[in-house]
């Protein structure tokens, strides 16, 4: 491909470069196409041509067709085309793609600054100079010994609508292309609950799976969001602060509580006992609570852990001299409650 067909516009007329003859009816009215596409001031117009997008190849990058505004000057690529970029000798180069305002040469003209080759290459400056020399950053290309070039940053800067300039409910669901938002184009920390209207987020606006646990932050969701059907584990007497099962009269407030619960149907062993495994297993030994399902019948707890609770069944034999008779062995059926730290 040739070179690029590039013009810019308002130099002093009758001198260097594109200012040496005086500007036509034509040259206004691209003049006025250029400056609608940069509606936001100096950058790259995002409303003509092809963007200045580039591609690369062996040696060399090609530019596609584009506005811009570069230090005050309107710019105009009307025609792609290519930019070499020469091999290093031994290691890689990153160079810099930028449109160059030259108030000397009266010329705003895409411009390759050459970098240096190197183990570990760095992209050369540009010169921002007003009123002398300006670059407007594009590209940032990496090129090996041989000669092999690949875009490594897109810089381009964009001149486009300011927020301020954007009116109340101009941007609406329907003008948004469907999965343009994504999350790696949200800033970090850009969503605050200050910026969210009251009732924004239903149901009906949250994907199927667009919630996990994956993006739920640690201690993200506390009891004061979950309302009132949610209980509480304000205060816990004890006298441990992280075995629950210890007695005492100190108070503790928990953080991370654990309650399971479930119904036990089995045979004891030779000697009453019975051992229920906890589904999960707690930090530390919880509280236990066992409820029996006759009068006749109760249950103590003979030892606790974390991860299970060894339970003694009990007749009440209320005929007899003794009234508690421990059952030697049989089927049973209780109810019970661990609540600990989780």
């Amino acid at each position: 491909m040739a070179a690029p067909i590039e013009k810019s516009y308002l130099w002093t007329t009758g001198g260097a470069g594109d200012g040496a003859s005086t500007y036509t009816r034509a040259d206004w009215a691209t003049i006025l196409q250029i400056v609608a596409g940069c509606n936001d001031g100096e950058g790259v117009g995002a409303g003509w041509g092809n963007l200045l997008a580039a591609t690369a190849a062996t040696n060399k990058i090609t530019v596609d067709t584009g506005v811009a505004i570069v230090d005050g000057k309107p710019y105009i690529c009307s025609a792609g085309g290519d930019i070499t970029i020469p091999s290093p000798t031994a290691y890689n180069r990153i160079d810099r793609i930028v449109l160059r305002a030259d108030w000397t040469a009266q010329t705003v003209r895409l411009t390759r600054i050459a970098g240096t080759e190197s183990a570990s290459p760095t992209p050369p400056a540009a010169t921002r100079t007003r009123g002398t020399t300006f670059d407007l950053y594009l590209y940032q290309v990496t090129v090996t010994p041989a000669g092999v070039v690949t875009i490594s940053t897109d810089e381009r800067e964009w001149a486009m609508v300011a927020a301020a300039q954007i009116a109340d409910g101009a941007v609406t669901g329907a003008k948004i292309a469907s999965a343009a938002v994504t999350e790696a184009k949200i800033a970090s920390a850009a969503v605050t609950e200050a910026k969210i209207a009251s009732a924004a987020v239903t149901e009906a606006k949250i994907g199927s799976g667009a919630v996990t646990n994956a993006k739920i932050g640690s201690a993200a969701v506390d009891d004061t969001k979950c309302g009132n059907r949610v209980p509480k584990f304000t205060r816990r007497l004890g006298g441990s602060a992280t075995d629950w099962s210890v007695a005492g009269t100190t108070s503790y407030t928990p953080t991370t509580v654990l309650m399971q619960g479930g119904i036990y149907t089995g045979t004891t062993n030779a000697a009453g006992e019975v051992t229920v495994t906890f589904p999960t297993a707690f930090a530390y030994a919880p509280i236990v609570l066992v409820s029996g399902l006759s009068v006749l019948q109760t249950f103590e707890i003979i030892s606790i852990t974390t991860s299970a609770v060894t339970v003694r069944s009990i007749i009440h034999n209320v005929s007899g001299p003794n009234y508690h008779n421990a059952q030697v062995f049989g089927d049973v059926t209780f109810s019970w409650l661990a609540v600990g730290p989780g």
